[in-house]
């Protein structure tokens, strides 16, 4: 099937000045305006890119020191009501195993909340990507990140 009778999409990139995030953008940036036509693209640094695409918006927000209700205002300001697929890559390291599961599922949880109240149905796909950290935990961890993966879900089936 052409592109030409698929409805465009719009991304959201959290932790877009990443690797992944960045990685992320290139390749939306080499689709058509006519499969992605609008890339939201969130990082809590200014944006460090030198990309000129008309497609996308960039805004600066440090999502622990933000409400739920601040992003998704920041979020209206660039029609994040739009957004069709959103693709999850912030992280912030610690070296405390506890407190490393607890900020990043903050990050996860308030980004998760913002879309789903700004975007609520129009959202396709959440894209959660997870790194190597992930293969070695204990089993106490992995029930609790597949008890998170079930509330991540029960929220969007809300929805």
């Amino acid at each position: 099937m052409s592109s030409a009778f698929l409805t465009p999409r719009v991304a959201c990139i959290w932790g877009a000045n990443g690797i992944s995030g960045t990685a992320m953008i290139d390749h939306l940036i080499e689709q058509s305006s006519n499969e992605w036509n609008h890339i939201i693209c969130i990082s809590r640094r200014e944006f460090q890119l030198n990309i000129k695409d008309n497609r996308i918006v960039f805004l600066s927000i440090d999502i622990l020191n933000s409400t739920t209700d601040e992003i998704v205002k920041k979020l209206e300001k660039v029609n994040g009501q739009t957004i069709t697929d959103v693709f999850h890559y912030t992280y912030i390291e610690k070296s405390d195993e506890d407190e490393l599961d607890k900020i990043n599922k903050i990050l996860l949880e308030k980004a998760l909340d913002a879309c789903v109240k700004i975007a609520g149905k129009t959202i396709k796909s959440f894209s959660l990507q997870t790194g190597y950290k992930v293969c070695f935990i204990i089993l106490n961890l992995i029930l609790n990140l597949f008890n998170f993966s079930i509330m991540v879900f029960i929220k969007l089936k809300k929805i």
